[in-house]
């Protein structure tokens, strides 16, 4: 149980950096290069991949790619074997003119990004962080920055209204009285709108931070909720485990892990899911397939054939059963929190599993728990109900625009969206132990068209 726990502080620490899909790459990419893994410029003409060396890549500021190359090249078995997270999660971010005064306060101008619901922002205090783009020798130069408390959105009071509904006119982030933030005595009035439009650059001057040839601020508002692990079970809280409780099994499985000889092994951050993904930096860019382009004139393999032989995980969380709300699941496939990780299966296709990756899980699941652990793989089947549908991950896109196999597979939460959601620990462990299995078993057991 050495490595549960090792890995339970561990995953602590990672929730509690990656406060924005930015801070997720940066914070990962310290780690990688404590690892020992070399840095790859997307910009550079060409790249020297050595046998049994392990590289990333970093591709504008948001998507991480780490893997390990095989110690044979030009091998026709040669084959990728990967996992894919999302790091982005449902946030307000801050408008271009980002703040106003109103009613004696200082209050900025957010919107939302992905599904949420206003009501579940309301009366957290919440955190301000981005990225501010600097000119340095002429060139714009990204820097991460977190300002800690720097607003709250506080709800009405029940003697004034028993049920408000909360929408983005009402819920409105206040960052100070307007007493404690002002501009001068003296201002013009086109400086007094200038010190609310550029609001978070003020509250970066009060840090102690540097705003000199600041031309552009990326900045959003998040939960700043602790993450706790119950007293008496490892439940866990934490804002934003949608979808870094997938990320970090993840990192660990690269690390951990040795494939066969001839393959390929690699981690996949992607942002944007809580949008689409079909952006520059998410599961549908055509970055990766670049990737997989140098990747394949380094191994002198061909492509077609290469990409047939691969798999890639999709890892995302799902909806657990609400012990109140047991009417929005399917009647069958309940699915409670400590029961495993879950398998999801959709007959519209939002996930991207088929009858082959169904059986070829069950079947790594079984290998590895044949090992006999400390603590087994369990997992459960999940659909919804067939009256609704949940929302699509990135499994179909990464697949269908790469010709690349899927499986797909994650932990359930309760709360989703919200900001402080829950989870299990021993779900999200399994999860990290399953995509292990599938490095180490899905080569041997998975058969290629020939």
């Amino acid at each position: 149980m050495e490595h549960y726990t090792t890995f339970k502080v561990e995953f602590k620490k990672f929730l509690e950096a990656c406060v924005t899909a930015q801070h997720t790459v940066d914070y990962t990419a310290g780690i990688l290069d404590e690892r020992g893994f070399v840095k790859l410029s997307p910009t550079c003409n060409e790249w020297e991949l050595e046998p049994g060396k392990s590289y990333y890549m970093v591709s504008h500021e948001s998507t991480l790619f780490a893997w390990k190359m095989p110690l044979e090249f030009g091998n026709g078995s040669c084959r990728l074997i990967g996992s894919a997270a999302h790091i982005d999660s449902p946030n307000l971010r801050v408008k271009p003119v980002q703040a106003s005064a109103s009613n004696g306060y200082n209050t900025l101008n957010v919107d939302k990004y992905g599904g949420i619901l206003w009501s579940r922002f309301l009366d957290t205090v919440m955190g301000c962080a981005g990225t501010l783009y600097r000119v340095v020798d002429g060139k714009v130069v990204p820097e991460l920055f977190k300002i800690e408390d720097a607003a709250i959105l506080p709800s009405l009071a029940i003697h004034l209204e028993r049920k408000p509904e909360y929408d983005g006119m009402n819920c409105i982030p206040i960052v100070s009285t307007e007493a404690a933030l002002k501009p001068a005595e003296d201002a013009t009035d086109d400086e007094k709108k200038e010190y609310l439009n550029g609001l978070v650059l003020e509250l970066l001057k009060k840090e102690g931070i540097d705003t000199e040839n600041v031309v552009e601020i990326d900045a959003q508002l998040y939960s700043q909720a602790p993450t706790k692990v119950l007293r008496f079970d490892d439940i866990i809280t934490s804002p934003r485990l949608d979808d870094l409780c997938c990320a970090f099994p993840a990192l660990q499985s690269l690390f951990d892990t040795n494939a066969h000889a001839t393959d390929v092994t690699m981690m996949c951050f992607f942002d944007n899911e809580e949008v689409g993904s079909r952006t520059l930096n998410g599961a549908y860019t055509a970055v990766f397939r670049h990737l997989l382009d140098r990747l394949v004139a380094a191994l002198g393999v061909d492509r077609f054939n290469f990409c047939n032989r691969s798999l890639i995980a999709s890892m995302d969380v799902l909806q657990a059963t609400h012990p109140g709300f047991k009417d929005k699941s399917d009647p069958v496939h309940t699915g409670n929190l400590g029961k495993g990780l879950t398998i999801p299966w959709s007959p519209a296709m939002h996930s991207g599993n088929t009858g082959m990756s169904l059986a070829l899980l069950k079947r790594c699941i079984e290998l590895y728990n044949e090992g006999e652990p400390e603590i087994s793989i369990e997992y459960l089947h999940f659909t919804n109900r067939n009256v609704g549908s949940g929302g699509a991950t990135m499994t179909t896109g990464l697949g269908a625009f790469n010709g690349i196999e899927m499986v797909e597979f994650g932990p359930m939460l309760l709360g989703m969206h919200s900001t402080v959601e829950t989870g299990h620990v021993r779900d999200i462990y399994n999860v990290y132990q399953l995509m292990n299995a599938v490095v180490r078993f899905s080569k041997d057991i998975k058969v290629n068209s020939d």
